[in-house]
C-alpha cells in the first residue's frame, strides 16, 4: 500500500478482522472540516509511516484524517483489526507484570509500522513503564475509530493517566477535566419530564 489522497487502505486489507462504518457527519468530513490535534500529528517519529498514510492536508490547510480502514476517507473504521488486538494483549501483559511479552507484542506491531530498517526496539525498565509506552501508541495507532472516548473514561480513573480536554471556541478557553460528570451526556427533556427519569449530573 502506498499513501494516496482520501483513501490508502482497502476496506478488507489483511489487517481487518471485522469490517464496518461509524455514521458519519458532515463535521467530520476530512476535506471540510475536520482538524486532527495538533498534539497528536507531532507525536509521531520521522520514520514513521502512519503520518503519511494517516493524515493530509486539507483544502481548508488543516491536517485532516484519512487513514480509515473503511476505503472512504468519509466513513470512519469502528470494527476490529489486529493492530487493536495487538495492543489490547499489550496492554493486558504490562497490567500483569510481563514487560517481555508486553514490548514483544508492541514491537511486532511498530516495526510494521516504520520506514524498512529504522525501528529500533522500544525497551522499558518496568511493567508501568511498557505500560505507558503501549497506551502512547494506542493513541497514535487508533486513532478516529470511535475508542478515544472509553480510553479516556477508563484510563482517567488512574492518575498517572489522566487528560485534561481544552479546546478554544470563539475566542473562549473550554475544559473538560478528568472524571467529569460532562463526560455523561444530558438525557432528552421528554425523558425526565414524562418518563421519570432523574437527569444525568452536570
Amino acid at each position: 500500500m502506498t499513501p494516496t489522497y482520501e483513501a490508502p487502505f482497502p476496506e478488507f486489507n489483511k489487517e481487518v478482522v471485522f469490517s464496518t462504518a461509524l455514521i458519519s457527519y458532515i463535521s467530520f468530513y476530512p476535506t471540510l472540516d475536520l482538524i486532527v490535534d495538533s498534539t497528536l500529528y507531532k507525536s509521531y517519529n520521522s520514520n514513521d509511516l502512519r503520518p503519511s498514510f494517516y493524515f493530509f492536508t486539507n483544502r481548508r490547510k488543516n491536517i485532516a484524517f484519512q487513514g480509515s480502514y473503511t476505503g472512504l476517507y468519509s466513513y470512519f473504521f469502528g470494527g476490529i483489526a489486529t493492530d487493536e488486538i495487538y495492543l489490547i494483549r499489550a496492554e493486558c501483559y504490562a497490567r500483569a507484570s510481563n514487560t517481555t511479552a508486553a514490548l514483544n507484542d508492541l514491537n511486532t506491531l511498530l516495526q510494521t509500522r516504520y520506514l524498512t530498517g529504522t525501528f529500533t526496539n522500544l525497551t522499558a525498565s518496568s511493567a508501568d513503564a511498557a505500560l505507558a509506552l503501549i497506551l502512547a501508541e494506542r493513541r497514535k495507532e487508533l486513532c478516529f475509530r470511535n475508542l478515544r472516548w472509553s480510553d479516556l473514561r477508563r484510563l482517567n480513573k488512574d492518575p498517572r493517566f489522566q487528560v485534561t480536554l481544552t479546546r478554544t471556541v470563539n475566542g473562549q478557553l473550554i475544559t473538560l477535566p478528568p472524571n467529569s460528570p460532562k463526560y455523561v451526556l444530558p438525557l432528552d427533556p421528554i425523558e425526565t419530564t414524562t418518563g421519570g427519569l432523574e437527569q444525568n449530573p452536570r
